[in-house]
């Protein structure tokens, strides 16, 4: 038994107290009415014989004492507001879990999405909470947050409801769930709610929590899926692939809107039967770099994931200046359609095989003193060393050198692990120096496919080229951004907030919360990464058809007990004035 208005020892002090205010009155002197007698003979001795001559004689009547004594009691026990528990359990544990997924948007009429149901469900299980009943509330997102620990302070829990966001994901209920149980560890049997409109089978299976299930539509279609074909510096024009899925019961009909800046690019005409899924391609011309905006133009629950945006990015050419008698580099730099040949210095790399003072990024086409240490000569198969980013993932397959000069810098490759291609800065300019001709026909790499690879790779990662790069990407999705050079990096999120993410290094992972196109941004690079809601089964917002799961795990309940304590108080007063009226008197 608990007491909702006093603790235990209040109540404990309380019936002392009263305890010996009730002796104390047992011990005043009962003074007696005077009246005229004829004669004093008799009542003396009656007076003599009811003086009290010990202690506990004083004590006029031990019925009535205890009676009053009990009677109090009860009445202070009424006061404390006694409660029963069902369970021996003196406060109720109780654990909601909310989805805030971006399904939890779908409209449901008059202004009213599925988080606002949500809102209202949690509100009407706080209202039924006694005060000091402890609550905690649990934001299941793409990221899982308690937003209120074990608390019993109710505004605090209704501002928390208030502060509810959607997220731009699907919300994880599997983890929010295990997150639950922890925090409910050691509380005895409390209970978890789950407030969702996804069915129990997404995210439960073992109905190990009781849900309440939001939300009626079911109709609603997406744009689930998007490729990019970038421009080129020969074409430049964008191939654009659009997947869009129908997760309703009924029939789409509408357009596939593609908008440039403010220019229509393409209104394609969508129709879909129940629970299809269809791509629709289209090719846009891009003059410079531009966003494009994808709309599907049709009137369904959720109108979020209608909406999809991507970076397009037209290239400039890749300017490379030679200087040098190389045959096979001629041919590898004349088949890259990104790179054009010119006879000045404004270029943005230098090929070359003389020593001179670097006033570009250069590759040196064979061994030039002056630059790095020489080591002496090896011989063997060349292989890569590390994962430098100028090749990464590279494969010089099994090539053979003769003679070729060993350095002291940063290794690329090596032959008998001594560095034969090494990579440096000198006057705030790159350098390739490989300790062999590259263009040597005696080494058979000239004539391999990998070949012009090599040079592709190692003239863009001198010009830090391209200079913009754009990916699409999911929400959600863990990708890996790299840049060509190291510096201090600015992320531009699609909902304007900007984080800097200092120095990063040249490759780092990153991973998308909301939808639209996040911008990194160093002082002479910038990259996009579009994201989106690339799942047909996300874009199923059928909702859960009922509340249903386990019910309450013999959740401790409380029950008021002060009637009984004071039908306890009336007996006893009956008793009293029935023993009052039977006493014989002198």
């Amino acid at each position: 038994m608990t007491f909702e208005h006093l603790t235990a020892a209040q109540l404990a002090g309380a019936l002392a107290a009263f305890t010996g205010a009730l002796a104390a009155l047992q011990f005043l002197r009962v003074h007696r009415r005077r009246v005229r007698v004829s004669s004093v003979r008799l009542w003396r001795s009656l007076a003599e014989r009811e003086k009290p001559r010990i202690l506990w004689q004083r004590w006029r009547d031990a019925l009535s004492f205890a009676t009053l004594l009990g009677i109090g009691s009860l009445l202070l026990c009424a006061l404390a507001g006694p409660m029963r528990s069902d369970e021996g359990q003196r406060r109720r544990a109780l654990v909601l879990v909310i989805d805030t997924g971006y399904s939890m948007g779908a409209r449901e009429g008059a202004g009213v999405t599925r988080l606002d149901l949500a809102r209202r469900e949690a509100a009407r299980l706080l209202s039924t909470l006694r005060p000091d009943d402890r609550v905690a509330i649990i934001a299941a997102g793409f990221e899982n947050r308690v937003l209120v620990s074990l608390s019993a302070h109710h505004p605090r829990l209704t501002e928390s409801l208030r502060q509810l966001e959607l997220s731009e994901a699907p919300g994880h209920l599997s983890e929010a769930i295990a997150l639950a149980k922890s925090v409910a560890d050691g509380q005895g049997r409390a209970e978890i709610v789950v407030i969702s409109d996804r069915p129990r089978s997404r995210f439960d299976r073992n109905d190990s929590v009781r849900q309440v299930a939001v939300g009626r539509r079911s109709d609603n279609a997406a744009i689930t899926g998007l490729a990019v074909t970038q421009p080129t510096v020969g074409n430049p024009r964008a191939r654009v692939e659009v997947t869009v899925t129908n997760a309703g019961e009924a029939t789409l009909r509408g357009r596939l809107r593609l908008v440039m800046g403010e220019r229509a690019e393409a209104a394609i005409p969508v129709e879909l039967s129940p629970r299809e899924s269809r791509t629709y391609a289209a090719e846009v011309a891009v003059p410079r770099s531009a966003k494009l905006a994808l709309t599907l133009d049709t009137d369904d629950a959720l109108p979020t994931d209608n909406r999809a945006v991507v970076q397009l990015i037209r290239p400039r050419s890749l300017r490379v200046r030679l200087a040098a008698n190389a045959a096979a580099v001629v041919r590898a730099l004349t088949v890259d359609p990104d790179v054009v040949l010119v006879n000045n210095n404004d270029c943005d790399v230098l090929v070359t095989d003389r020593s001179e003072a670097l006033s570009h990024p250069t590759l040196f086409v064979g061994p030039t003193p002056g630059l790095v240490a020489e080591s002496g000569t090896v011989s063997g198969t060349l292989k890569l060393s590390g994962d430098h980013p100028a090749l990464a993932g590279f494969d010089f397959k099994d090539v053979s050198l003769s003679g070729a000069t060993s350095w002291r810098g940063q290794a690329l490759a090596t032959v008998q692990g001594s560095p034969v291609l090494v990579a440096g800065d000198r006057d705030g300019h790159r350098f390739l120096l490989p300790g062999w001709q590259l263009a040597d026909e005696a080494t058979g790499f000239p004539q391999r496919a990998q070949f012009v690879a090599f040079i592709a790779r190692a003239i863009r990662w001198l010009a830090a080229w391209p200079r913009e790069r754009s990916v699409v990407a999911t929400v959600g999705e863990r990708l890996t951004v790299e840049f060509m050079l190291p510096a201090e990096v600015t992320l531009n999120l699609p909902n304007g907030d900007t984080e800097q993410l200092g120095a990063v290094g040249q490759r780092f992972v990153f991973v998308p919360r909301q939808v639209g196109i996040h911008t990194f941004a160093t002082r002479a690079e910038t990259g996009y990464v579009s994201a989106i809601r690339q799942s047909a089964e996300a874009a199923d917002i059928t909702p859960a058809s009922e509340s249903r799961g386990s019910q309450p795990t013999s959740t401790p309940t409380t029950r008021p007990l002060w009637h009984w304590l004071a039908l306890g108080a009336l007996v006893l007063l009956l008793v009293e004035w029935w023993a009052f009226l039977k006493r014989v008197t002198v």
